[in-house]
C-alpha cells in the first residue's frame, strides 16, 4: 500500500498518505463496517471517495488496529472505542491524521497555493505587517492560514473570526519549526502550540491547546 510515513510530533502520533491510488485500488485493502459501507456509497466524487478510504486506513495503520470514526455535529471527527483525540486533513495530493491524548488540530495545504485574494479575511493586521516585512509573504500567508485552521479543529469555540479571534505570535519560519498562537473569545482566552513541516509540495501544521484561561 502507499502508506508514506509516521511522525512522532511532540504532540502526538500522525500520519501522511499520498493521494495517488484509485477508489477501487484501496478498496481491495479496506474491509468496510456496515455503517461506513453506507457512508462510502453516498459519495460520489472518485477523489472524495480516496481521502475517505485513505484517512481510514492511514488511521488503522497509526492505531494497529480497525478503528471507526464518527463525526459531531459540528464536523469534528471522534474516534469510536478510543480514548484518543483525532485530526483530520487532507491537500490536493494528500491526507493527514493525527492522534494525541489531547485536543488537537492539523492542517495541510499544498504551499504553492495562492491566497493573496483573501489574506485580510483570516489574518489580523499585526499578522499582516509582520508577514509583507519578511520578504516572504506568500509561504508565510500559507503558513498562517494552516496555523489557524488547526487552531479551529482544535478548539472547541464556535462561530470563529480568523483575523479578530486567532492570533499567531510572531515567529521566524526560517530558524523555528515551533511557534504559538492564541484564540480570544467573550469567556476565554486559548493558548496553542504549533508546530509546522514541509511535506513536498505541502505545508502541514499540528497544533494542540497548552492553557485555557477563563475570564
Amino acid at each position: 500500500m502507499p502508506f508514506v510515513t509516521e511522525i512522532q510530533t511532540k504532540f502526538g502520533r500522525a500520519g501522511i498518505w499520498e493521494l495517488t491510488e484509485s477508489p477501487q485500488e484501496l478498496t481491495e485493502y479496506f474491509q468496510f463496517s456496515p455503517l461506513e459501507k453506507t457512508e462510502f456509497e453516498k459519495i460520489n466524487a472518485p477523489k472524495r471517495q480516496t481521502e475517505y478510504l485513505a484517512i481510514r486506513l492511514l488511521l488503522q495503520k497509526l492505531s494497529g488496529r480497525k478503528t471507526e470514526i464518527s463525526y459531531q455535529p459540528d464536523g469534528k471527527p471522534v474516534l469510536k472505542e478510543s480514548k484518543l483525540n483525532i485530526s483530520i486533513s487532507h491537500s490536493a495530493n494528500l491526507v493527514v491524521v493525527l492522534l494525541a491524548e489531547t485536543a488537537c488540530g492539523v492542517d495541510a495545504e499544498l504551499k504553492d497555493r495562492s491566497i493573496e485574494n483573501v489574506a485580510k479575511r483570516f489574518l489580523h493586521p499585526d499578522e499582516i505587517s509582520h508577514i509583507n516585512s519578511s520578504g516572504n509573504r506568500r509561504f508565510l500567508q500559507i503558513l498562517h492560514w494552516c496555523a489557524k485552521e488547526a487552531i479551529f479543529k482544535c478548539s472547541r469555540q464556535h462561530g470563529i473570526q480568523f483575523d479578530k479571534q486567532i492570533k499567531i505570535e510572531p515567529f521566524d519560519a526560517v530558524t523555528e519549526t515551533f511557534f504559538r498562537g492564541i484564540l480570544y473569545s467573550e469567556n476565554t482566552t486559548e493558548h496553542f502550540s504549533l508546530q509546522w513541516m514541509k511535506f513536498k509540495n505541502n505545508i502541514i501544521v499540528f497544533c494542540v491547546e497548552i492553557e485555557n484561561i477563563e475570564k
